[in-house]
C-alpha cells in the first residue's frame, strides 16, 4: 500500500482501514505464535501499513483542524523566560535537585 492510495480516502475509511489491518496482524500473530504463519515478512508490511495509515489519519485530522495547535494556548504566570534562573546540572546531581 502506497501513501497515494491512502490520499483519496475519508477520515471514516482511514479508519476502517486501520482497524481491518489491526485484525490481520493479529491473526498473522496467532499463526505465528503456533508456527503455521506462512510469510513472516507479511508482519512487518502490515506494521509498516498500519503506520502509514495512523499518518494518513493524522493528516486528515489536521486537514480538518479537529487537531489544535499547542501554540495557540498562551501559559498563564510566564511573563518572561529570562526571569527565571537557569540553572545547570553539575554532575552527580539530578533534576529534581534543581527545583
Amino acid at each position: 500500500m502506497k501513501m497515494s492510495e491512502l490520499k483519496d480516502l475519508t477520515l471514516v475509511e482511514l479508519s476502517a482501514k486501520g482497524r481491518d489491518l489491526r485484525q490481520e496482524i493479529f491473526n498473522l500473530r496467532l499463526q505465528q505464535a503456533s508456527a503455521q504463519l506462512e510469510k513472516p515478512a507479511r508482519l512487518r508490511t502490515l506494521r509498516r501499513d498500519i503506520a502509514r495509515v495512523e499518518t494518513g489519519n493524522r493528516k486528515a485530522l489536521v486537514q480538518q483542524k479537529l487537531i489544535i495547535n499547542a501554540s495557540n494556548y498562551k501559559i498563564v504566570g510566564l511573563t518572561d523566560p529570562t526571569e527565571y534562573p537557569q540553572q545547570r546540572l553539575e554532575r552527580g546531581s539530578t533534576v529534581r535537585d534543581c527545583f
